[in-house]
């Protein structure tokens, strides 16, 4: 009897992140959080947020962490908001720093806890889905290099690489350092480019097309547009 207690007590103890997770979800879409995650409200409350940060420094840096763990933890849509965010509160290369650590946090958060309580399940449930099937092959074969290219190429959503390590039972250093060193090239480009808002809302000017032409907006948007060409790349040499 207490045998069996004991073991449906650690099966309980097993499922509690996920509980949270779940919890956490509903709550920021039951409040309406997520409308918060959108370039119109950074737009809108930018200015009120830099006058905080120029206030507080460290306990924005704090909370800004915070927010992100949380996002990625729960895999709301709005990484790429938060990163834009943190270019223009933080600078381009503080601003990498924070989501380059929040990011890897909030990935290994969500990866230990699929992992510990339901990855054994999924890998049998997942396993009559093509995108599944697509992913995981490359990550039978080499963990560690997969993992890092497919932060480097984001061929799949970054929720989904969050999710199939966690199922194949990737090793938890493996997948953490593969996924803190595949996303600092796209973090690096997104946090210059939400610098460069920084200097487009300074000017108090209309914004027109020979914005994209002035340096500060036009280094981050060709970043990105090499970014935006690797999948394609990708899948060129993969034809060949």
């Amino acid at each position: 009897m207490k045998r069996n207690i004991s073991i449906a007590s650690k099966t309980l103890k097993r499922f509690i992140p996920i509980a949270l997770i779940m919890i956490g979800v509903i709550l920021v879409y039951a409040l309406g959080l997520h409308h918060y995650l959108t370039l119109e409200a950074l737009k809108s409350s930018h200015q009120q947020w830099q006058d905080f940060s120029n206030q507080q420094f460290l306990l924005s840096i704090v909370g800004y962490c915070v927010i992100y763990i949380f996002a990625v933890t729960l895999s709301i849509p709005g990484a790429i908001f938060l990163t834009l965010a943190g270019g223009l509160l933080f600078g381009p290369w503080l601003g990498a720093a924070c989501v380059i650590f929040s990011a890897t946090i909030g990935s290994t958060l969500i990866f230990v806890a699929i992992h510990t309580a339901i990855g054994g399940w999924l890998k049998n449930k997942a396993q009559h889905s093509s995108k599944f099937g697509q992913i995981s092959k490359g990550f039978t074969q080499n963990a560690f290099w997969y993992c890092l290219f497919l932060r480097l190429v984001p061929l799949f959503p970054f929720w989904l690489v969050n999710i199939v390590p966690a199922i194949l039972g990737i090793k938890l250093r493996t997948y953490v350092l593969a996924t803190g060193i595949g996303i600092i090239p796209a973090s690096v480009v997104y946090t210059h480019l939400g610098a460069s808002l920084v200097y487009i809302l300074d000017k108090n000017e209309p914004i027109g097309l020979g914005i994209i032409f002035e340096l500060p907006v036009l280094l981050p948007l060709l970043g990105l547009g090499v970014l935006s060409l690797l999948p394609a790349v990708w899948a060129r040499k993969r034809a060949q």
